[in-house]
């Protein structure tokens, strides 16, 4: 975690300690090296994850995936030549628009 966290090991230390006491993590020994500690989530840790993931997806979905339709651009489209025509500033704009 060292390398993949900008913060100080004492604030790491403390937010796993934070986490940890909550339930959703826990610390494990990493028996190749005596020095590590393995942090793993666990069962209450990953319900939690799911439940901030579908937050997070739903939040994506209704703030980024409600742009137009294909069909509703060509239609806006068409209705701003109409638009442009009528008002007659179509050569104006000929270099500025598709």
């Amino acid at each position: 975690m060292q390398g993949s966290c900008p913060r100080p090991p004492g604030h790491r230390n403390r937010y796993i300690d934070k986490l940890e006491e909550a339930g959703l993590v826990a610390r494990e020994s990493v028996q190749r090296d005596r020095r590590g500690v393995a942090i793993t989530l666990t069962p209450r840790g990953v319900e939690k994850l799911q439940e901030a993931r579908a937050i997070f997806d739903r939040g994506i979905r209704d703030n980024f995936m409600r742009f137009p339709t294909e069909e509703e651009i060509e239609s806006f489209l068409s209705t701003l030549e109409k638009i442009l025509s009528a008002a007659e500033i179509r050569p104006f704009l000929a270099d500025k628009c598709p």
